[in-house]
């Protein structure tokens, strides 16, 4: 597959994920959480107020834009490739805030068409390990650099880069939906109320054949649109470079491109669904079996340039 059509193939199947945001607001709020706090990125409110955000990949979910509008910034410019996404962000955007608040901008993270120190702060999320291969993600490394000012902050954020997960779990998960065509059909699909279905199914079984009751109204709602949106963000894209854009790598880029040090930013993420029972895990509250499943966990870095 050529480099321009996997980006499109990439951008289309974001843009279907990213319309759960607009349909579901416990996943939306949930999101827009993660990013209202400043000290997550060991940074006041005082930060944010009046500066100019890039967000860089941004696609059509819009919770980074509501967040940093709450926070007090004063422009979010909102970049990605293709117009597909833009009018569904917009729509989104306009019950948060006033619509001059935004620009919209269809570009490749790796071609970024800004002058040199332009903005504020510069954020990619969950972009550099989906790219077409590791030398377009330098390219961007370089072009989000490039565009950040002087002083100013680049936040990156690129998955949990080891662990049984991404080292087997993931990989032979996402090869049988290259090559299953009936899973594929699944993941594509699945929803809450096929969830739901299902676990009818499970319990009329249970009961009929063990004369177990299986309490399936109290489980189907922990299958919401947020897991299903997490399956598909996980299985469905081209391109996965996580085990490759690991600690060394984000060190290695910061330094290269002019930035001090960078922090990680940490923050337990409050969960409405299955994955509650897993996010003590994620944070690294277990420290031993944390590290076998999610290795070093979510890798979340802000630097300031130089």
């Amino acid at each position: 597959m050529r480099s321009k059509s996997v980006a499109s193939v990439t951008r289309k199947i974001y843009f279907k994920q990213h319309l759960n945001f607009a349909k579901d607001p416990v996943l939306l709020h949930r999101c827009v959480k993660m990013f209202s706090d400043p000290t997550y990125f060991s940074l006041t409110k005082k930060d944010f107020e009046g500066i100019h955000i890039l967000d860089a990949g941004s696609g059509n979910s819009g919770f980074l834009e509501i967040a940093m509008i709450g926070l007090g910034a004063g422009h979010v410019t909102c970049l990605d490739i293709g117009k597909q996404w833009i009018p569904a962000l917009r729509t989104l955007l306009k019950k948060y805030a006033p619509p001059e608040k935004f620009d919209f901008v269809d570009a490749s993270t790796d071609k970024i068409p800004f002058p040199d120190n332009h903005f504020d702060m510069v954020f990619s999320q969950g972009v550099l390990m989906h790219l077409n291969n590791m030398e377009q993600t330098k390219r961007a490394w370089k072009e989000l650099a490039r565009v950040t000012k002087r002083g100013g902050y680049l936040y990156v954020s690129l998955g949990n880069p080891s662990g049984l997960l991404e080292d087997a779990v993931i990989p032979a998960v996402r090869k049988y939906y290259n090559t299953n065509k009936e899973f594929k059909h699944f993941i594509d699909t699945q929803n809450p109320d096929m969830w739901k279905g299902f676990l009818k199914s499970l319990s009329e079984s249970m009961q009929k054949r063990t004369g177990e009751h299986f309490a399936y109204e109290n489980i189907a709602p922990l299958l919401d649109w947020d897991f299903c949106t997490m399956l598909q963000n996980t299985i469905q894209c081209p391109h996965r470079y996580i085990t490759q854009t690991d600690q060394d790598h984000v060190l290695a880029m910061y330094k290269q491109n002019k930035f001090k040090p960078p922090r990680r930013c940490r923050r337990f993420v409050v969960r409405h669904n299955i994955r509650k029972f897993f996010a003590p895990l994620h944070f690294g509250d277990v420290p031993y079996l944390s590290k076998l499943v999610y290795g070093p966990g979510c890798l979340e870095y802000i630097a300031q340039k130089r």
